[in-house]
């Protein structure tokens, strides 16, 4: 397994689902950066470690990248992410009796433009040639794929993220103040300034709610900035890393993101399987989840009204908060359990 993050997120968690679930049946070698909330898990669950750089790419660490997966004759190699992904192919062009399978997680390109967005484009094309598999975790970031020229379908297979199912817990619509969750990166890609905004509009028409921010990032101080000019900190509490996030979930009425876009949406699917209502942005990875009044809302994210909308509707319409919460849950114990998602993958590390 390759990753340049083993910090909070969506690629690293799928990254621990799969080992945890796999490890009684495969042997795992974990290359990932040392320091990270998922280190310990990777640790537990591999048979060695290697220490990637964090989000940087180093020709010495490729260098020994290749001596770690010779002395241990890998048989597969499966990146996860642009910056791992260029670390696999490279390890494929040096030892090319590996196999390699690339998880995007997450169509970056989507929010490029000019040279850059056409020089990583090129770079990509050109390491498809040393990948034999792909695995996309929904079918919008298929489509981005292919609306580049990066989806390939002799060696493309569709598997979503997996996530643990629990049932359905009893409970009455809630009464008085309504608490709000999102658990999210403090990152511009995932869109909570737009977040903000969105509570700043409803606070205008309402006052019987509050909002817990959970995660962290390089945006949390600018984010409590605007928070404060937005007049809305009454409203609105960070948390930051939280290691219980479950219960978390459970304590909360609705779930909301104004992420710019994803892979697919861990946190999404997991308010799902808590019970959580959940009032999203119509975007990649969200659209594959949501069926909008069916299993959740969604709301277009030039328009604060809309989203402030979804929400008041959540919080006054109780039979429409009931209604989303049983076909939510419904929909992800379904569609997304983890045991689904190791079985489909570990057919892919058989060899042909």
């Amino acid at each position: 397994m390759l990753s340049s993050r083993s910090d909070h997120g969506g690629g690293p968690k799928h990254i621990a689902t799969l080992v945890t679930s796999l490890c009684r049946s495969h042997e795992f070698l974990v290359a990932a950066p040392e320091i990270g909330h998922y280190s310990d898990v990777f640790s537990r669950t591999s048979l060695a470690r290697f220490d990637l750089p964090h989000r940087r790419f180093s020709f010495f660490a490729l260098f020994r990248l290749c001596l770690f997966a010779r002395r241990y004759k890998v048989d597969v190699i499966h990146s996860h992410g642009r910056g791992a992904g260029y670390y696999s192919r490279l390890v494929r062009m040096i030892l090319p009796g590996v196999k390699v399978i690339h998880t995007h997680h997450g169509f970056y390109f989507q929010r490029l433009d000019g040279m850059k967005r056409f020089v990583l484009i090129q770079i990509e094309k050109f390491f498809s040639r040393f990948t034999d598999t792909y695995v996309f975790v929904s079918e919008s970031e298929s489509r981005a794929a292919a609306s580049v020229g990066l989806y390939y379908p002799e060696k493309s297979h569709l598997i979503s993220n997996g996530i643990s199912v629990y049932p359905l817990l009893e409970r009455k619509p809630p009464s008085g103040g309504k608490t709000i969750i999102t658990v999210t990166r403090l990152e511009k890609e995932k869109g909570n300034d737009i977040l903000l905004q969105v509570i700043a509009e409803l606070s205008r028409a309402r006052d019987d709610f509050s909002i817990r921010i959970v995660g962290d990032g390089p945006e949390r101080q600018g984010l409590e900035m605007m928070a404060a000019e937005l007049g809305i900190l009454d409203h609105v509490e960070f948390l930051g890393v939280r290691e219980d996030v479950p219960q978390l979930l459970v304590a909360s009425d609705i779930f909301v993101s104004a992420s710019l876009g994803e892979a697919q949406g861990i946190a999404i699917m997991e308010a799902m399987m808590h019970g959580v209502p959940v009032v999203a942005s119509r975007v990649m990875g969200h659209i594959d989840i949501i069926e909008h009044e069916r299993n959740g809302l969604l709301f277009d994210l030039d328009s604060v009204e809309d989203g402030a909308g979804c929400i008041s509707r959540m919080i006054e319409d109780t039979g429409l908060w009931e209604l989303i919460r049983s076909r939510g849950h419904q929909h992800a114990s379904e569609k997304y359990s983890k045991e689904t998602m190791a079985n489909k993958i570990a057919a892919l590390y058989r060899p042909e």
